[in-house]
């Protein structure tokens, strides 16, 4: 029996995801090679990622059930 390897995942499609310690906080994202900081609330909720220049790429606000008050420019974290 022959053995097939999985050809390799082109870097332009990798995402990395970066956690706060021993935590479930998601606090970046690397995409492309463009870093992400995502800024999250006391529970570990994100509300909030800049690029590399500070600029805000998007943002969640949530009413006190958890559901979607306001939502900006939503194609950055469209996994989290």
């Amino acid at each position: 029996m022959g053995t097939s390897a999985e050809p390799p995942v082109p870097a332009a499609t990798m995402i990395t995801l970066v956690f706060e310690g021993d935590s479930c906080i998601l606090v970046a994202k690397i995409v492309n090679g463009k870093h992400y900081s995502i800024l999250s609330d006391y529970p570990g909720v994100p509300f909030a990622a800049y690029d590399d220049a500070g600029v805000a790429e998007w943002s969640c606000e949530l009413d006190i059930y958890g559901k979607v008050r306001k939502l900006g420019n939503c194609l950055l974290l469209v996994m989290v």
